[in-house]
């Protein structure tokens, strides 16, 4: 498979990111190690653009990729579905669809959407598919025309370094991540400069077989635009962007979504207090730790370089900006 990239102009980036409410101590000892393999990657200065080719592999930016088994809920009353991209608003999407599909069996479980559990089966079992085909065939007669006319599908994207953020310093980080010596974060023992090259080997590679790395980390780093059968229903999904500094916003496109496809609402009004006043469990934005990995992050222009180049069809479908390195004035 061949892949054409043109030259991409470089845009600031003031980010918003996310992780865990840590001490000082334990953010200075993850800040100090992060430094150490940031600094062993390099650090160029001011490149004026950005550019992909598939003849050197250090060049090599991710190409479109459609991954296998995805993860769709649907309202067949209402005729929404979602699929879920994870760290996109994710948990509690989920636990919307499932308290949406049945009130009372969420109820038994949960008094607020946060409650919820990604993997409850009493809302999996029932609600759960893996394609649109699968909705198409067991919700609407085996009719795609029928599907894409009145259905309404909604995928949530988040601009790339923001999401990265997000997956590494939940899951993969030195200190924090729960899955740091496992085969979900590529076995780096929390180590950055490990994780981001075997990263960005495992998105380069062959297109063929990049469906055959853990699921954990195609759900949690790969590209969004390799999920969710995206190229194939692009144009049908209702695309909302979620944004930590502006949460209104995506709040009240959500909102819309729900009622205009007319669900109850005393529903709509339960959902639109949950998101408003309580944050999933999963959940990071603004703690002291992330924000402190993203500005190291950010005075680096060889690991922003690569994060250009890992989720490169994310920034060119979304309209997200490239992120370019932030100089510290004051050093």
């Amino acid at each position: 498979m061949k892949f054409l990239y043109t030259t991409i102009n470089l845009y600031l980036l003031v980010g918003f990111v996310l992780s865990g409410d840590y001490t000082n101590k334990t953010i200075d000892s993850e800040l100090k190690a992060l430094h150490k393999d940031v600094q062993s990657l390099g650090v160029t200065q001011s490149p004026n653009t950005f550019k992909c080719s598939n003849r050197k592999d250090n060049r090599r930016c991710a190409g479109f990729v459609k991954l296998s088994r995805q993860e769709f809920y649907v309202l067949p009353k209402n005729k929404i579905s979602t699929c879920v991209i994870q760290k996109n608003f994710s948990s509690m999407m989920i636990a919307i669809m499932c308290y949406l599909f049945n009130e009372n069996v969420f109820y038994k479980k949960n008094d607020h959407l946060a409650d919820n559990q990604w993997d409850n089966l009493e809302c999996r079992r029932r609600n759960f598919v893996r394609s649109n085909k699968d909705i198409i065939n067991k919700y609407n007669y085996g009719n795609m025309n029928k599907y894409l006319k009145e259905w309404s599908s909604i995928l949530i994207v988040r601009d790339p370094v923001d999401r990265f953020i997000s997956g590494y310093m939940h899951h993969c980080s030195k200190e924090f991540g729960s899955f740091k010596f496992t085969k979900k974060c590529f076995n780096c023992k929390g180590n950055f400069n490990c994780f981001i090259k075997r990263l960005y080997k495992a998105v380069t590679s062959n297109p063929k077989i990049v469906d055959a790395y853990d699921s954990h980390i195609k759900q949690h780093f790969f590209p969004q635009t390799w999920r969710c059968e995206y190229f194939q229903y692009k144009h049908f999904y209702k695309i909302l962007k979620y944004d930590s500094s502006n949460l209104p916003s995506f709040y009240e496109s959500l909102i819309k979504i729900f009622t205009k496809k007319k669900v109850a609402t005393h529903k709509i009004d339960y959902i639109n207090k949950e998101i408003h006043t309580v944050k999933s469990y999963h959940a990071t934005s603004g703690k002291k730790a992330t924000i402190k990995f993203k500005e190291n992050l950010y005075k680096n222009e060889k690991v922003l370089t690569l994060l250009k180049r890992i989720y490169y069809p994310d920034f060119k479908e979304f309209g997200f900006p490239f992120p370019e390195v932030q100089i510290d004035k004051n050093s």
